[in-house]
């Protein structure tokens, strides 16, 4: 992973440890490591969206089409 922040690194594993393999990012300049831990993590399909609205939806869809929760990282 790419962040050597410990409380980044440990939000990753826990979510990767509790079955969670998708996450839908919104890149942004105050979540730059979380999106690049999602991101760099080969335990992850990630999705890249820019709209935050439209990137709450789109994991609503998601996590009802796979039937398994969806990690939303975004800015506000």
């Amino acid at each position: 992973m790419y962040s050597d922040k410990k409380n980044v690194l440990q939000l990753v594993a826990l979510l990767r440890a509790h079955g969670v393999r998708r996450a839908v990012l919104c890149p942004g300049s105050r979540n730059v490591p979380l999106v690049q831990a999602f991101a760099t993590c080969s335990g992850f399909e990630c999705f890249s969206v820019t709209d935050e609205r439209s990137a709450g939806f789109f994991a609503i869809g998601l996590a009802l089409h796979v039937q398994a929760p969806v990690v939303v990282c975004c800015t506000s």
